[in-house]
């Protein structure tokens, strides 16, 4: 469980770098040259790193270390909500930053 638990800690991090870097560098970079369609989707991003980390908190707070040691099966499917949306996050990432 110790494995885990660093695992987690690690990944909140770098996370929270990845989503600082995006939130102050390049979300700027884009948004000094955007068009309104661009500015719209910025936003739309926004809106979305942030809904991301709010649910990203509260599965943490939900899923502690005791939560998982008795209950690993629905932390798996919990986690895998989490992944899909970091999926789906990542996609859009990929689809406003790729021009950069």
């Amino acid at each position: 469980m110790a494995a885990l638990s660093n695992a987690r800690v690690r990944l909140s991090r770098a996370s929270g770098a990845r989503t600082q870097y995006i939130n102050e560098t390049l979300i700027p970079e884009l948004r000094a040259r955007a068009d309104r369609s661009m500015l719209a989707e910025l936003a739309e991003l926004q809106r979305v790193i942030a809904a991301k980390r709010l649910a990203s908190s509260v599965h943490v707070s939900v899923w502690s270390s005791k939560a998982i040691a008795g209950d690993w099966r629905g932390y798996c499917q919990a986690a895998r909500s989490i992944w899909a949306m970091m999926e789906e996050q990542m996609s859009r990432e990929r689809r406003i930053f790729g021009s950069l």
